[in-house]
């Protein structure tokens, strides 16, 4: 386990980072572009992808499944674990099943991975963020002081989506 400088480090560093990639994301796809050839098509994929990556990474924290001995996850941060635990409400079936499509289609070749175009295939990413946001919001209110560094409220007041 880490201490509390080393979580207050990694903070400051990491979940701020995750955080502050996914809003920056949530704004791009909420200003929309447009797709007209080939390379636009590769740089909205790579859009999607980073957006899925970072959207699992923040479920995977905030609601692990496992936890390996070099995990950081939202508890080690929090004053009171039990808490927390009352206060953060079940998996939303809506991230659920975006961790399973970001672990099935992004992140493993499986297949799982839907073919083709079909509606289903399309990511719905602003909805999914601002859920998420709100539950980094939430963690930030029971997270120690002494273990998270203030950069991460402040990223998640200046993307406000």
């Amino acid at each position: 386990m880490l201490t509390d400088q080393e979580l207050y480090s990694y903070s400051g560093e990491h979940v701020r980072y995750e955080i502050k990639q996914l809003l920056v994301l949530g704004e791009i796809f909420r200003e929309g572009y447009s797709v007209t050839n080939e390379h636009e098509l590769a740089k909205h994929n790579s859009l999607v992808q980073s957006f899925a990556i970072h959207l699992r990474n923040l479920i995977s924290f905030l609601y692990p499944e496992r936890v390996l001995h070099d995990d950081v996850i939202a508890s080690h941060f929090v004053s009171d674990r039990n808490r927390w635990s009352a206060d953060l409400a079940p998996l939303s079936d809506s991230l659920r099943r975006a961790r399973e499509r970001a672990n099935k289609e992004v992140a493993h070749l499986t297949t799982q991975r839907i073919a083709g175009t079909p509606p289903e295939k399309a990511w719905e990413p602003v909805p999914l963020i601002t859920e998420l946001r709100a539950l980094m919001q939430l963690f930030v209110r029971h997270a120690n002081p002494a273990r998270l560094d203030p950069r991460v409220s402040d990223v998640l007041n200046t993307y406000m989506m």
